[in-house]
């Protein structure tokens, strides 16, 4: 008998436990005898079969397959910090020692731009990972930048054309006027930023690990993240925000001449009578009948004057009985919705840009892009997201609306800026609905002017919470989504109207946003299912 099966022994011993409670009641255990890479279902089914056997203990069948999630979540902890630190973990120390003397993280230091980038004044230290015990890395899995990191994105900056980077002229009362450079700013700062998180996709028995940078590495300024009230001061990141087209479009005359009779009305029985007395031709003037239907809807479920938000309900079940306005208004034109939950495409691609035919390494397994709420895309581009939250939780709004739909965005725009002439006029919508349902809030992302792929985002739209304030909160919320509608009909038409040009691979393309920074992520650990599943 093997160690591991003594141990297992141990464990089953004057317990009477079905396979299911072993796995639960033993994460820790199961992990740290689990080497990278194993079918580690297999291998746990047939060593508790056999040790219950010789126990004599029932193997009770069971129609469900046994869970594995938090297995699966506790080895990628392990492995990551096994990867980011000296200690040693049982069985997986043999196993990650040859990936830690490749990848270890030194103390290293490497050029920081002072005024431009070919300056190197300074230098960032990357600390070494001593650490005297071992503790369990956080759930948001936050990692250090190392110095391959570093280096790949200092590579992308170097090769940026600095004549063309977005300056914008500033001048205060008593100053001379001084010109902001706004790449050079944000490179900066992207060179003082340490740390990434790591992504966990579930795919199956497998765990795909894959890492999201600072969108500063991507040159994504994002005005309504604070870490920017450190390196522009309010009265720059006001000119930032105001530069150029405003943040919403004006909405169709007709529809914003709808919203200001229901604006003038008391009460969602007034709101709904006066839906019913719309006339209106659902299929010509599909935008009309929207905005019947969507009063119709809201204005019923404050009739009794009911707390809808009371209830319990799911996430999806929320979306589609309070939110589902923002998707429906695309309806019958020519803007298509996805609300499944599925992956990015744009993100997708992103990820998998350097996957190539097998040579002399195999080539890797094709990522899943990240799981949005709902997409909307047109002419088989994406144009817009929206991402739902139910609970209050301040890190999942963080990483989310933050750190992850930055980063969608930005692949999307990447997408769509084709050519330099759509560069400036395409934009990416984003709505964010967080806390548990309550608000909403609408992000734009565009490229006024250099390489910087900037995100303006509104406050947050609360919904109607008893009949009292329905009107006065209903009508700001319809006018967003059509704003946000508007803008994705624009770009639309920006790309069905700009011809394509036939050129060599090879030409220049140095009026281009660079490409979504990803960090190095930790070794894939795939299934040895024979099907195996990929994002499409």
């Amino acid at each position: 008998m093997t160690d591991l099966e003594a141990n297992v022994k141990i464990l089953l011993k004057d317990k009477n436990q079905t396979f299911q409670q072993f796995i639960d009641s033993n994460i820790d255990f199961i992990a740290e005898h689990t080497t990278i890479g194993e079918d580690f279902k297999k291998k746990w089914e047939q060593l508790y079969k056999k040790v219950a056997s010789e126990l004599n203990i029932p193997v009770q069948k069971n129609r469900k397959l046994p869970s594995w999630k938090d297995v699966a979540l506790r080895i990628c902890n392990l492995a990551i910090l096994t990867e980011n630190s000296d200690c040693s973990i049982s069985s997986l120390q043999s196993s990650s020692s040859a990936r830690n003397s490749a990848n270890q993280r030194v103390s290293t230091s490497i050029p920081l731009p002072s005024t431009s980038i070919d300056q190197r004044a300074s230098t960032i230290q990357t600390p070494s990972h001593q650490s005297s015990s071992c503790s369990t890395p956080s759930t948001s899995l936050v990692a250090e930048l190392n110095v391959q990191d570093k280096t790949n994105f200092t590579t992308i900056f170097e090769h940026l054309d600095k004549e063309t980077f977005w300056k914008i002229p500033v001048k205060r009362q008593g100053e001379e006027e001084n010109m902001i450079v706004i790449d050079q700013k944000i490179i900066e700062f992207a060179y003082k930023c340490n740390y990434h998180q790591y992504v966990e996709k579930f795919i199956g028995f497998s765990v795909y690990i894959t890492g999201e940078a600072d969108p500063s590495q991507s040159l994504i300024l994002d005005i309504g993240d604070d870490n920017w009230k450190a390196v522009f001061s309010e009265s720059e990141l006001e000119d930032i925000d105001n530069f150029g087209d405003s943040l919403l479009p004006p909405i169709p005359s007709d529809m914003d001449k709808i919203l200001n009779d229901i604006a003038k009305l008391n009460s969602p029985l007034e709101a709904y009578k006066y839906a019913r007395s719309l006339e209106h031709d659902p299929i010509k003037e599909p935008l009309k009948a929207w905005i019947v239907v969507e009063i119709l809807r809201a204005s019923n479920l404050f009739l009794n004057g009911d707390d809808i938000f009371n209830s319990q309900m799911l996430e999806a079940e929320l979306f589609y009985e309070v939110w589902g306005f923002i998707k429906n208004v695309a309806r019958r034109s020519q803007i298509s919705t996805n609300g499944s939950e599925g992956g990015s495409k744009s993100n997708a691609d992103a990820m998998n840009k350097k996957r190539c035919i097998s040579a002399i390494d195999p080539a890797p397994r094709r990522q899943m892009g990240d799981k949005i709420d709902t997409i909307f895309y047109a002419n088989r581009k994406e144009l817009g997201l929206i991402e739902v939250g139910k609970k209050v939780d301040q890190t999942k709004e963080m990483k989310d609306g933050l750190v992850k739909m930055p980063i969608v965005m930005h692949d999307m725009l990447i997408n769509l800026a084709t050519s330099k002439e759509l560069l400036r006029k395409v934009k990416v919508v984003g709505y964010v609905i967080n806390g548990k349902g309550y608000k909403i809030s609408i992000a734009v992302m565009d490229s006024p002017g250099g390489f910087v792929s900037r995100i303006r985002r509104s406050n947050g739209l609360e919904y109607p919470s008893c009949s009292e304030d329905f009107i006065r909160r209903i009508v700001p919320l319809l006018r967003m989504t059509l704003a946000g509608f508007t803008m994705m009909l624009q770009t639309r038409d920006a790309l069905v109207s700009t011809a394509s040009n036939i050129q060599s691979l090879k030409a220049s393309d140095s009026w281009k946003l660079p490409p979504t920074f990803i960090p190095y992520s930790p070794p894939q650990k795939n299934s040895t299912s024979k099907r195996q599943k990929t994002d499409n």
